[in-house]
């Protein structure tokens, strides 16, 4: 099975000085992405606990953290950032994390009451911090509702999200001169594999929207050829008419409308509903 830690070396390796990642006027080569979250990595190895929340919105920064959680062999809790601040905590304290990783405190590490951990910065450690190969990834974990609105908490592994962005590669929707435009949040599983882990698979360039507020212009900043996109969002886009030329398909995670399918059906682009493979493994719509 391929973990992602295999996955970034190899796209440094064949790809290095590509770009990987664009955000805003950012530009991040796969080299630079690997050695990012190497270097995070070998910080977070430093410490014993073995559970992370990550709370943020997309960003390279919250990607490189993703990364450097699992590539040290510990388990990434993904959040909701724009919940409430009283649901939140309560989620948290749900998850029983070890530490926080978050946005609002620029990615420190933190403790699980969200004060600051010793040499969390990495500023107090003497010498540079060598990374380590785990013997084993982390995981994914996100809480999801029962039908009766009890929260559980489930696990994916590294190996188990390669596997079906594999599934989905061979389908040859991505080619290698795409822009993927990420417009949604990452705690949700379709954007985590269609937005974040298919773009860097397959060679494509990822360009992470610059928040919701930003969409209907980041379609025309980025000039993306992919838009994977929840119905909500592209009716959104469908309302104010931003669906930039280069556009050649959007890939919704479910089935819309007959609204959205009539403006969809209007324009040359390709529309495809997300591979069943997510839903059977990954269970997208849980």
């Amino acid at each position: 099975m391929e973990p992602f830690l295999t996955l970034l070396k190899t796209k440094a390796v064949y790809h290095g000085n590509e770009d990987a990642v664009i955000y805003d006027t950012m530009h991040a080569s796969y080299n630079q992405l690997l050695e990012d979250a190497q270097k995070k990595a070998a910080l977070l190895e430093q410490f014993p606990g073995k559970r992370i929340v990550l709370d943020g919105p997309a960003s390279y920064r919250w990607l490189v953290n993703f990364f450097a959680i699992l590539i040290s062999g510990k388990d990434v809790l993904l959040t909701n950032f724009f919940l409430p601040k009283e649901e939140k905590l309560f989620f948290l304290k749900q998850l029983k994390p070890d530490y926080i990783l978050s946005s609002t405190t620029q990615y420190i590490l933190r403790d699980a009451d969200n004060e600051p951990v010793p040499n969390g910065d990495g500023k107090g450690f003497k010498k540079k911090l060598e990374f380590t190969e785990p013997e084993k990834e982390g995981n994914v974990i996100l809480l999801l509702r029962n039908a009766d609105e009890t929260l559980r908490e489930t696990a994916f592994s590294t190996e188990l999200l390669m596997q079906v962005a594999r599934k989905i590669e061979a389908n040859g929707d991505f080619k290698k001169d795409d822009r993927v435009l990420l417009l949604g949040h990452l705690y949700h599983r379709y954007f985590l594999v269609y937005g974040m882990l298919l773009p860097i698979l397959t060679d494509t360039v990822l360009c992470i929207g610059r928040g919701l507020r930003h969409m209907e212009f980041d379609t025309f900043y980025y000039h993306p050829t992919i838009l994977p996109m929840i119905p909500g969002l592209a009716r959104c886009l469908a309302k104010e008419g931003s669906f930039n030329e280069e556009l050649r398909l959007l890939i919704l995670s479910e089935d819309s409308d007959e609204w959205l399918k009539e403006k969809l059906d209007a324009l040359p682009i390709e529309v495809k509903i997300a591979d069943s493979v997510l839903k059977e493994k990954i269970n997208i719509h849980d």
